[in-house]
């Protein structure tokens, strides 16, 4: 297996195409590593010490891992390498073709200790039993803190319609919201596949300018790094038919939005905004009934929810949960295990 290593955006054109095509390759692919999304993101969020990692078979893109460079771990000096975790970002999972990640991850692992760039390595946001998660689990003895937030899968075990799943209080008091909404005109719910320069994506972008976000300077308006970005990834990810939108409208007009991309059957829930002079109405609350209503008349396998643990909205409407996990790993050196070890009684005395 070769590797090659990209240090600046502008290296990416050229391996555009092999990527996309590796992207369409992985099973449910994490599509905040779509080169429609991750470029844009390099590209106008960027930090200068990413580095992006392609491995090649037979001269074919078989895996490819976006990290940045550290020269600190929890304070100590240290070269540490950690998964690339710009603002957007709600996974960690790189991209790799079925059957070469175990030859990626160890390849990764020789090129960092023998050319000495990285005594630990680390994802952030790893999902929980997902395929480099197992890798870890199989050869190393990593140092691991979970987290779960909510999701809602159809096909699981666990699955119980919404209908069934809200209390008969909840029920009542979200019929009533909608009762009160619809006197004051007619409400609908749309949902979008969106295309290139969809008009919709500008009621969202208009609902979060004008929400507490947009105060904060949070919102994808704020700044002018972030309106690039969202520009450029919307459009790329229109292109790619991999992003959808949202909307409950009130007499034609956008009161609440939410944009989401997809990968294969999973759906990944990336913004939500909703006009805050209607709060008495809980519009944001009352589109994700509406769409959690529809998604269980549709054909996906997992919806993640990528909000925060103990999400005080939705995390009362779903009570499914996909887990995922911090991960650090040594390089196998003395000073890397001894990081490792120190980093392990932290977390330790941190989760007690």
């Amino acid at each position: 297996m070769n590797l090659l290593t990209l240090s600046s955006v502008e290296q990416c054109d050229q391996w555009r195409g092999d990527w996309e095509a590796l992207w369409n390759a992985c099973p449910n692919a994490n599509p905040f590593f779509h080169p429609g999304f991750l470029i844009p993101a390099w590209r106008h969020l960027g930090d200068k010490n990413v580095q992006l990692f392609l491995f090649f078979e037979n001269n074919a893109l078989v895996g490819l891992v976006p990290m940045q460079t550290r020269n600190r771990f929890r304070a100590i000096p240290a070269k540490w390498q950690r998964a690339y975790g710009f603002l957007h970002c709600f996974n960690d999972e790189p991209l790799g073709r079925h059957g070469a990640l175990a030859q990626i991850f160890f390849c990764l692992q020789t090129h960092w200790r023998d050319t000495r760039t990285a005594h630990l390595f680390s994802w952030l946001r790893l999902p929980a039993n997902g395929p480099l998660h197992q890798q870890i689990g199989q050869s190393h003895a990593a140092d691991e803190l979970r987290s779960v937030r909510a999701c809602l899968a159809p096909k699981a075990d666990d699955y119980t319609p919404l209908a069934e799943r809200l209390t008969k209080k909840k029920r009542k008091e979200f019929a009533r919201l909608k009762r009160r909404l619809e006197d004051e005109g007619e409400v609908t719910f749309i949902e979008t596949l969106c295309e290139e320069n969809d008009p919709g994506l500008n009621d969202f972008l208009s609902l979060e300018e004008a929400s507490w976000k947009g105060e904060a300077g949070s919102a994808l308006s704020s700044n002018a790094a972030d309106q690039h970005f969202a520009k450029d990834m919307f459009a790329n990810m229109a292109r790619a038919k991999k992003l959808r939108l949202y909307r409950l409208m009130l007499n034609g007009k956008c009161i609440a939005a939410l944009t989401a991309l997809q990968s294969g059957d999973h759906l990944y829930l990336f913004k939500i905004s909703h006009d805050e002079r209607l709060s008495r109405f809980s519009p944001g609350v009352l589109m994700m009934i509406e769409a959690t209503e529809l998604w269980q008349t549709q054909s996906w396998g997992l919806i993640d929810s990528c909000a925060k643990q103990d999400h005080p909205m939705i995390d009362k409407i779903w009570n499914q949960r996909r887990q995922f996990t911090r991960a650090h790993c040594s390089n196998g050196s003395l000073y890397g295990n001894l990081l490792l070890a120190f980093s392990k009684i932290i977390t330790q005395r941190q989760h007690n």
